[in-house]
């Protein structure tokens, strides 16, 4: 990705103070959240969506936290990508067991493991030119979107003069790689280049600048 205009800067992209919320709910989740803990994810997935515009209305059914708790912790623990898509794949109603929501599931899901697992918005969405929501809570876009990062990671990339300051030394790369996404998916001002790095950022085969198959 490359920063193509002078008019907006990275500060202004950010106005709402995502910055601020994600450490903070970084924090919470490292300190208190427990997989196996219903009382912990619930505050867990509530303090998610205090940093989202939506408001929570199902929460998290216990029954439905009861049958994937399992599976919640095996995805804490994950090591890469293939290993959580496996737990996924075998356990797939877990993706909306947050507000019955794709999206807000990739969120809490993101603060469970932040070196595996990418947050998932329509603001993301719109980089695939998957922004509607008939199209940003399905499962296989999520799903593609998740192993294109984990491919695109792998290799360097080189990005926007002060943005690793701005994102945060201490983020994950996944993290760090998908907050640009989430800013150029908001603002005009941000072009998909050819590449990242050495490597297009693809779904299959497909760029940012395509929709995802």
């Amino acid at each position: 990705m490359v920063w193509a205009g002078a008019q907006e800067t990275f500060e202004q992209l950010d106005p709402s103070g995502y910055r601020i919320g994600y450490q903070a709910i970084t924090r919470l989740f490292q300190d208190y959240v427990r997989p196996d803990d219903y009382q912990t994810v619930a505050a867990g997935a509530y303090a998610v969506y205090g940093w989202m515009p939506t408001i929570m209305k199902r929460g998290v059914q216990y029954a439905a936290w009861s049958s994937s708790k399992e599976a919640l912790g095996k995805l804490s623990s994950a090591a890469d990508w293939p290993e959580a898509n496996k737990i996924l794949s075998e356990r797939p109603s877990i993706l909306t067991l947050i507000n019955g929501s794709l999206v807000g599931t990739s969120k809490f899901l993101h603060f469970l493991n932040p070196e595996v697992l990418p947050i998932w918005d329509s603001r993301i969405g719109r980089v695939f030119r998957a922004d509607r929501r008939d199209l940003v809570e399905k499962r296989d876009k999520y799903l593609a979107y998740c192993s294109a990062v984990s491919e695109a990671i792998q290799h360097e990339i080189i990005y926007p003069a002060g943005y690793v300051e701005f994102s945060g030394d201490d983020v994950s790369p996944v993290r760090r790689l998908e907050f640009l996404l989430f800013l150029y998916g908001q603002s005009d001002n941000f072009k998909a280049s050819s590449t990242l790095g050495a490597q297009s950022l693809n779904l299959g085969e497909t760029s940012t600048e395509t929709e995802l198959v």
